[in-house]
């Protein structure tokens, strides 16, 4: 009986050890720690300055596999920064993708012939199907008299390469992309998507910028569809610097990426992440904020499609209040 009692002891004694230890891999309310991390440090990490901890986090996560997070909110507050030679590595990454293309031209011959299918679909504000042949979340987008209203930036250019130019429209209602099909007499969207701060960076690249704490490189395929991505934000409380690596995966078959930088990766289920300093984030997306500006420099006025628009005797027919200086 009593071999039993003891017996009985040491496994109520388990027990309670293992509830414990699980509670501690709930987040802590002053640190986001992964639990594997955290089973690992010294009883007194929560008294260390961040720094001091670093490269002990470091050595932990040797040891570990790719965390891996349901967005980039929940990255740990503790984040292992990437080494001089491996921001190298991805700002070469970042040089080879371009943050800018060329707004390519296409056929120039056809230009008059698309400009005017496009002005139709301005003047008498048709329906542009998805490709699926739903109609379009942006139908409204092409209302003259909201085009007038919000004066977005538009453009006029060889968007998916294929030849032919395209209406491009971005502004704080979304950033749409409209193909006029020659067959079907009728108007495709090419890519549409109602989130704010979105700018044309040239043939199939589009940029986003979400209050500057968050960033986006959009390079797209021929059919809309995003093929490449680049990734910029900045983490709060505790802040934190993080970039993307593009095709990481691949890159690492290939032998492009080191295996020892897997360590310092963070992974939200669609990219991987590493944490930069504040100089270092600030050189990296740099070539981002220059594409943007030089943007402005493609855009096109309303008054190019629709070349009355500035007669008071037509806007006065529509009620509408178009000035040239909104551009």
């Amino acid at each position: 009986m009593r071999v039993n009692r003891i017996k009985n002891a040491v496994v109520w004694s388990f027990l309670v050890f293992i509830a414990i230890y699980l509670l501690g891999c709930e987040k802590s309310s002053e640190f986001n720690i992964p639990c594997h991390v955290r089973a690992a440090l010294p009883e007194n990490y929560m008294a260390e300055p961040v720094s001091n901890l670093i490269g002990y986090v470091t050595d932990v996560r040797q040891k570990s596999d790719i965390e891996t997070y349901r967005h980039i909110d929940h990255f740990p507050d503790l984040m292992v920064f990437a080494e001089p030679e491996e921001v190298k590595l991805i700002q070469d990454i970042y040089n080879e993708i371009g943050f800018t293309a060329e707004y390519k031209e296409g056929n120039k011959e056809t230009y008059e012939f698309y400009r005017k299918k496009y002005e139709r679909l301005l003047r008498e504000g048709l329906i542009v199907y998805r490709k699926d042949g739903e109609s379009s979340i942006m139908e409204d987008r092409y209302d003259l008299e909201e085009l007038v209203t919000n004066s977005p930036d538009m453009y006029f250019f060889d968007m998916d390469e294929d030849g032919a130019p395209e209406l491009c429209i971005a502004d704080t209602a979304g950033t749409f992309v409209c193909k006029y099909d020659p067959e079907t007499d009728g108007y495709v969207s090419w890519y549409d998507n109602i989130t704010s701060g979105g700018c044309i960076l040239g043939s199939r690249k589009i940029g986003y910028s979400h209050n500057d704490d968050e960033e986006y490189l959009n390079q797209m395929d021929e059919d809309g569809q995003i093929e490449i991505r680049i990734e910029y934000a900045a983490l709060m409380r505790p802040q934190r610097y993080i970039v993307s690596i593009p095709g990481y995966m691949e890159r690492l078959q290939k032998g492009q990426i080191p295996e020892s930088m897997k360590r310092k990766l963070y992974y939200d289920g669609q990219n991987y992440f590493v944490r930069v300093t504040k100089e270092q984030y600030g050189d990296l997306i740099q070539g981002l904020h220059e594409a943007r500006e030089q943007a402005s420099q493609h855009t096109v006025p309303l008054s190019y499609f629709i070349e009355d628009i500035e007669d008071e005797e037509y806007q006065s027919k529509y009620n509408l209040n178009y000035k040239p200086e909104h551009r």
